[in-house]
């Protein structure tokens, strides 16, 4: 498990509260530090905070748009129930409200900076660990620091499945039924939480299900075998030295606890099938089932009151219509958002409040196909370009960002937005830490976080809720170049 000292939990309280600092300091003093964006901290979730006002009320889970429109399920319940309680507490000021959004942005940067520190000790590159969170945090200001929505709520959950997920991990006995319920009953909290973690989630426990057969380890082999060809370019000429240099560069880190492998000897020793009898129920079918079992009664409250099978939220559609239909670039933009229902009073919540949630929801989910039918390409087209802005150039959903102290900030973020990439790409050709355990967890959050915002629908708050394991990448990136200077 990954062990966290005193120095580190106190370190990454004192980069949030400097940065909680400016972003006050923004918010008290409007006209003071002009490089930044006007404060938003009075937002308070946008339709999650209408959702939680109506349940405070008495409505139910309902009203997503500032007026009495009936159930819904546009938005996943977790938040909404808590902030409603934060509500029902704090007697319905809105003050406290907004202090607590705050806080919950400050306790998710605080534990995904606590992480990377943790681990930027455990390979004995703490400052570079220390720049990394400086840099990120800083190219990220805004969706951390000044705009309170879900992030700070995302940003714990996804702290937490990393931990859980890594602990599991490093476990090489069967886990215990216990565990197993544990493990399924927080991928219910997550995927409620978020549909899109809850496909993380699931990912997860498919890869850590076959974290002992063979046939992942040569799934990985075959996969690596461009980056393997590219080490020999760059100086790994034999497959012998490779294994040299790995094995000098694992023993520098013996006595770094922590550090896992996935253990291809032992996929090696026994066979796949009885491996596959040890591991199947308590990896993968029970915490399945638990997690099944756990978003049941919203899916059918969904069924009962809306009369759809909705899993967890209803609006899928309605983002690829924006994206497919609405926008020009397939990058949603404020421009975009501005006419959304929870933003204006103009055609699309007329729409809305006509027809109602499913059918308003059908009708742009029909336009969307249409759309993507009539022309394919255009989508692939609009796809890619979220793929990019994903991944590799900061695109920012503000227009007027470009023109803050001489559009400086923007550019900052553009200079790191690619890092995890970057990243990557180092950890598979320089390749020392690809086969640990933390890194390829790492990687599964990143590529299944991102995914399907790259296929439906992305603008650049989606991808707050990732800072912490976008961190991680790059130092186990700076790691992975390290080890090759120190073994080659």
């Amino acid at each position: 498990m990954l062990k966290i000292v005193w120095q580190d939990v106190v370190l990454s309280g004192l980069v949030i509260i400097g940065f909680m600092g400016v972003a006050y300091v923004k918010s008290v003093w409007p006209q003071s530090l002009p490089w930044l964006l006007p404060d938003y901290r009075t937002h308070v979730g946008a339709e999650y905070d209408c959702i939680a006002r109506a349940v405070r009320a008495g409505h139910g889970f309902s009203d997503p748009f500032h007026e009495q429109t009936g159930p819904t399920a546009w938005m996943p319940p977790v938040l909404p129930y808590l902030m409603a309680g934060i509500y029902w507490l704090a007697s319905d000021n809105t003050k406290s409200m907004t202090a607590f959004m705050v806080l919950l942005q400050a306790a998710g940067t605080w534990l995904a900076g606590l992480i990377v520190l943790s681990e930027a000790r455990r390979l004995g590159k703490i400052y570079i660990g220390i720049a990394i969170i400086l840099g990120v945090y800083t190219a990220n200001f805004y969706q951390l620091f000044q705009q309170t929505h879900d992030t700070g709520w995302l940003l714990i959950v996804v702290s937490l499945t990393w931990l859980l997920a890594i602990r599991s991990g490093e476990q090489s006995a069967v886990p215990s039924w216990s565990q197993a319920i544990t493990w399924g009953a927080w991928g219910g909290l997550a995927t409620l939480s978020s549909p899109v973690l809850g496909m993380v989630w699931v990912g997860l426990t498919c890869f850590g299900a076959t974290q002992f057969l063979s046939v992942r380890c040569c799934l990985c082999k075959h996969l690596t075998l461009p980056f393997r060809a590219m080490r020999e370019i760059l100086g790994r000429s034999s497959d012998s030295q490779g294994s040299v240099n790995l094995a000098r560069c694992e023993t520098m880190r013996v006595a770094k606890p922590g550090l896992t492998t996935l253990d291809t000897s032992q996929a090696t020793s026994f066979t796949g099938e009885r491996l596959f009898r040890k591991n199947f129920w308590p990896r993968l079918v029970f915490p399945l089932l638990i997690w099944a079992l756990t978003i049941a009664p919203w899916t059918i409250r969904n069924r009962v009151q809306l009369g759809r099978w909705i899993p967890i939220k209803s609006n899928g559609m309605y983002e690829l219509w924006q994206s497919q239909c609405l926008d020009n670039d397939g990058i949603l933009d404020y421009e975009v958002m501005s006419r959304h229902p929870w933003s204006s009073i103009g055609e699309q919540r007329q729409q809305y409040r006509q027809a109602g949630e499913i059918a308003f929801i059908e009708e742009k989910g029909a336009l969307a196909k249409q759309a993507i039918l009539a022309r394919p390409l255009d989508f692939l087209n609009r796809m890619a370009n979220r793929a990019i802005a994903a991944f590799v150039y900061y695109t920012s959903g503000q227009l007027i960002e470009e023109y803050f102290a001489d559009g400086w900030p923007i550019l900052w973020a553009r200079v790191v937005h690619p890092w995890p990439l970057i990243a990557i790409g180092c950890i598979m050709i320089f390749g020392a830490m690809v086969k640990t355990h933390h890194v390829a967890i790492t990687l599964v959050i990143f590529a299944l976080g991102l995914g399907p915002y790259v296929l439906i629908s992305y603008y650049d708050r989606y991808a707050a809720m990732l800072v912490g394991i976008k961190c991680l990448l790059v130092l186990y990136g700076c790691d992975a170049v390290f080890c090759k200077r120190e073994t080659g």
